[in-house]
């Protein structure tokens, strides 16, 4: 165990043991406690570098065209196309 870890766990234990009222003999317990903590909460850290980086996502499919516009180009062959349009926004297209 490195000196770090060891020093966290020593003043976390110690905290234990006072928040539990400071009986004797339950300092085992305490450290191997807050050893446990520790783990869990470095594991899921340590899991996460070891994980392939997640691939980019594709780009979303275009929507396929709705059956009512389907059916309007099929029944209209002039329904998919664009109206003419004069410049002057006050004439209206033929």
């Amino acid at each position: 165990m490195s000196t770090e870890r060891n020093r966290i766990v020593r003043e976390r234990a110690y905290a234990l043991w006072v928040e539990n009222g400071r009986q004797e003999g339950r300092g085992e317990e305490h450290w191997l406690q807050v050893e446990r903590e520790i783990e869990a909460e470095t594991a899921p850290a340590e899991a996460k570098s070891l994980r392939k980086p997640a691939k980019a996502a594709a780009a979303p499919a275009k929507p396929a065209p709705s059956e009512k516009a389907a059916r309007a180009t099929a029944s209209d062959p002039k329904a998919g196309k664009p109206k003419a349009r004069s410049g002057n926004p006050g004439i209206p297209a033929r």
